[in-house]
């Protein structure tokens, strides 16, 4: 938790150092809905994020996400899954004053979390078996596009496509009813995902001059 909360004070420090103008900087938020994978079925999430102007036609936006789902029984048991990601983007954007199309590239640090159903836990019972599994936080990719829609000099609703890229390890650990046995092993697995998220964003600092921000 600590790591994490010392990754997202530096991308807000960030997106504030290298913004063009303090009176620029836009505060937002959007739902992102997430399609499912081999292993992960669809859910729905919130995104914050922060954007600041870096030139006129280039943001730096930081994003803190999280999307809930369930399992698809293939390389995890089923159960729940839920992922929070911290991202730094720079971000391309038009100039046009009212519509406004983007896109961009930025790093993420995923942190997924992920625990055995019910059922599972059931019927590794039965066997008088217990089993964990944990999946590893890594460093990734976002990729996004869409369109901004300005509603006022203080206000849009944004629309867009962001692609997760999570490469990752899911740890195993299988206990028997003989505490002497123990098996342990790991497999890959992409966790990468789709979101398309609707959203709107405020410039609470609109009597200064406008930025240029999606």
């Amino acid at each position: 938790m600590r790591y994490s909360l010392t990754i997202l004070a530096t991308l807000i420090l960030l997106s504030i150092a290298v913004s063009t103008s303090r009176a620029e900087v836009w505060f937002g938020g959007d739902l992102p809905y997430a399609f499912s994978n081999d292993d992960i079925d669809n859910g729905l999430g919130f995104q914050g994020k922060l954007q600041t102007p870096v030139k006129p036609f280039m943001l730096f936006e930081a994003a803190l996400g999280w999307y809930k789902s369930d399992t698809i029984v293939d390389k995890l048991s089923d159960g729940d899954y839920s992922l929070t990601w911290l991202s730094g983007t720079l971000i391309l954007t038009s100039t046009a004053p009212q519509i406004r199309p983007y896109g961009g590239i930025g790093l993420a640090y995923f942190m997924p979390s992920h625990g055995l159903s019910d059922r599972a836990l059931q019927e590794l019972d039965g066997y008088d078996v217990t089993l964990e599994e944990e999946i590893n936080s890594r460093v990734g990719l976002t990729l996004k596009g869409g369109i901004a829609i300005s509603l006022s000099p203080a206000a849009q609703i944004q629309l867009g496509i962001t692609y997760l890229y999570f490469d990752t390890e899911v740890d195993y650990t299988l206990r028997l009813a003989d505490p002497e046995f123990v098996a342990t092993g790991s497999e890959k697995i992409d966790l990468s995902a789709f979101t398309i998220g609707f959203g709107i964003a405020f410039n609470p600092f609109a009597g200064a001059k406008r930025g240029g921000s999606i």
